[in-house]
């Protein structure tokens, strides 16, 4: 595991830096990781960054993972740490006046969403820097890796039910053609070339909080390699 973990620190070294001539000259690349029955990847959020895992969802559009207060979130079952608002000297939660897709309630926005089989979660609506990257504490001193850093709205989960509680992942990241996306804030921004993504992944047949590498998604481009 730590030979992949080395190659591919170096495969994102080298498929995030700008290449001239080419369609796609500004890209990153990350790897996905096995879960139950899904795939996750891995965001750093907040000032200093936060590890926290999400599912790579393209059925739906909204990122959310549970913060510190979450009502049975499962965070025994997880593979970080609920996230800490507090902790991060970048966090805002949006008020009132500034709701997107939330109502609200409280001096917060609040929404929350719903899914085929079942589970759902609670959040507000939030503000806070986001990169993704591998789940390396390294990652979190990759220039790189700052370049593609973003102002990001996610969902600060206060509640979660069904499978969100006894997932592998912290929580979910919808990739969905919508604004609200990651790719698309992150192209909005200026960060990625193209308002797009890529992703290469396989089964494998075991799990752990430790990650266990299952492909690679890439944001803004196709790493034909």
């Amino acid at each position: 595991h730590s030979e992949m973990s080395k190659n591919f620190e170096r495969y994102l070294s080298e498929g995030s830096v700008q290449k001239n001539g080419g369609m796609f000259n500004s890209y990153q690349t990350s790897p996905i990781f096995q879960g139950y029955g899904t795939h996750y990847a891995t965001i750093w959020v907040g000032t200093p960054p936060q590890r926290k895992t999400v599912i790579v969802d393209t059925g739906s559009h909204f990122t959310a993972f549970p913060c510190k207060g979450c009502l049975d979130c499962g965070e025994e079952h997880h593979t970080d740490k609920y996230f800490d608002p507090d902790a991060s000297s970048t966090f805002r939660a949006l008020t009132c006046g500034e709701c997107h897709d939330a109502k609200c309630l409280g001096k917060r926005c609040i929404f929350s969403q719903v899914y085929t089989e079942g589970s759902s979660w609670h959040a507000y609506e939030s503000v806070d820097r986001v990169f993704l990257s591998g789940r390396e504490l390294s990652a979190v001193m990759d220039p790189i890796n700052a370049a593609f850093t973003s102002d990001f709205l996610f969902g600060c989960q206060t509640k979660e039910t069904g499978l969100f509680v006894t997932q592998l992942a912290d929580g979910i990241m919808g990739m969905s053609a919508h604004p609200s996306t990651l790719p698309r804030a992150m192209y909005d921004k200026g960060k990625l070339e193209h308002n797009m993504f890529s992703m290469c992944f396989k089964r494998e047949l075991h799990v752990s909080k430790q990650g266990v590498v299952a492909g690679f998604i890439t944001l803004g481009g196709i790493d034909s390699r």
